[in-house]
């Protein structure tokens, strides 16, 4: 077999992506997917297998670099790569061409600043230029052009295959940013390229453990500068099926990647999660998804724990878990007082709430259960001896209301 390997498997995987949208073939878009889905299978599995502790050399500490995107730093990712340019008339599908080099536009961005989400002018440029050689280097410069005290950054890569899944990565983390028309066409190709390319990411992130890999893995840092910019923009989006696909990412990156992600998973808690659970303005569809993502998360014991042990007992961290808690309490309790003979469009509303209050208490009790069977195994694990170390792991609980709040109209209706 022949290997491709950066730019050729960057176009091999944007013709995929054409030929999935421009088909009006049902079987050509299903090969398509189906291929894109083995490619980025094979891609990631072999960078899993050729895991070695990758250093990102840089200068200073990494945690200051977290620090400064979070608190002051706006993202603007240019994915030219030296190495990815086309000649002209390569691409047959003019019509629904995907660029996988066109930078990022700034409107393009959602970001995360100073512990909330925001859509601004960058102050910052992050530009990325690729090379042939095994480093991806990183220039900081401030929008007059002056270059920052710490100009420089490199991620060097020990392995083409980590390279490679690092560029496909960072490209479906560009494309799930693309801009959607306002008019919403559920056939139109923007969003169907966005679904395309959240679905592939969720595909990543489900079959990727992230405990393995050191935390200043190239991976880890993709994760960190890309998806997480990617997700401010797509976990607010009206569009539910966007929502639900971003949704279903951060709960991966909570149950797997926790340990990786601290600060960004508060700001995911804090203006996704919760500003949704409490808004009176948030759409019923998008409080079910909501309350099943955390249905999810709370079928893990281990991250219920650390939820409550990295924020509510951080001194500057905000109190994620009693927030959750509260706010699964108040929809549990809630309920209409209008006594009245309720018409169809009243008696829908009705069973809605119901069923949403049902989600929530649900969501209660799983996470009681986790706690409580969190502290059983501590219990165990004190009475056994050290030579014996209790090894039985929590099976996840199976609690499961999961569904579209689609389903549930249909069930309602």
């Amino acid at each position: 077999t022949c290997r491709i390997h950066e730019s050729s498997l960057l176009l091999a995987v944007r013709t995929c992506f054409n030929i999935y949208l421009a088909s009006k073939s049902p079987i050509n878009q299903s090969t398509a997917k189906g291929i894109l889905t083995q490619t980025i299978n094979y891609v990631f599995t072999n960078m899993e297998r050729n895991v070695v502790d990758t250093v990102v050399t840089i200068p200073f500490d990494e945690n200051s670099v977290v620090k400064d995107v979070l608190d002051s730093v706006v993202y603007q990712v240019s994915t030219s790569l030296d190495s990815c340019q086309y000649e002209n008339g390569e691409q047959d599908l003019k019509s629904t061409n995907i660029d996988f080099n066109e930078p990022l536009s700034p409107n393009e961005q959602n970001i995360i600043l100073n512990g909330s989400i925001h859509s601004s002018s960058p102050s910052y440029y992050y530009g990325i230029n690729g090379s042939s050689e095994n480093t991806t280097e990183i220039n900081v410069t401030t929008n007059g052009g002056t270059p920052r005290q710490l100009q420089q950054q490199k991620l060097e890569f020990n392995s083409i295959e980590e390279k490679d899944a690092f560029l496909i990565f960072r490209a479906l983390c560009k494309l799930s940013m693309k801009h959607l028309p306002d008019e919403q066409d559920p056939r139109s190709h923007e969003l169907r390229s966005k679904i395309l390319s959240l679905e592939m990411i969720l595909l990543v992130m489900e079959h990727i453990n992230g405990q393995p890999l050191p935390d200043h893995h190239s991976f880890v840092y993709a994760i960190r500068h890309f998806l997480c910019v990617a997700l401010t923009q797509n976990a607010v989006s009206p569009t539910i099926t966007v929502f639900e696909k971003a949704l279903s990412i951060i709960v991966q990156l909570i149950n797997k990647w926790k340990s990786h992600l601290k600060k960004q998973l508060e700001v995911f808690f804090k203006e996704i999660l919760l500003s949704i659970l409490e808004s009176p303005s948030s759409s019923f569809e998008h409080k079910w998804a909501v309350l099943n993502a955390l249905s999810k998360i709370f079928d893990d014991s281990q991250s219920v724990v650390d939820i409550y042990v990295n924020y509510d007992c951080h001194m500057t961290s905000a109190n994620i878990f009693e927030e959750l808690i509260s706010h699964l309490a108040k929809i549990a309790s809630s309920y209409s007082s209008d006594p009245s003979s309720p018409t169809h469009g009243q008696q829908i509303a009705k069973d809605r709430e119901k069923r949403m209050r049902e989600l929530a208490l649900k969501c209660l009790v799983k996470a009681l259960k986790c706690l409580v069977a969190w502290y059983e195994d501590m219990e165990i694990g004190k009475e056994v001896s050290i030579q014996y170390p209790a090894e039985e792991q929590q099976q996840p609980l199976q609690l499961s209301t999961e569904g579209s709040a689609a389903d549930v109209n249909q069930i309602v209706q």
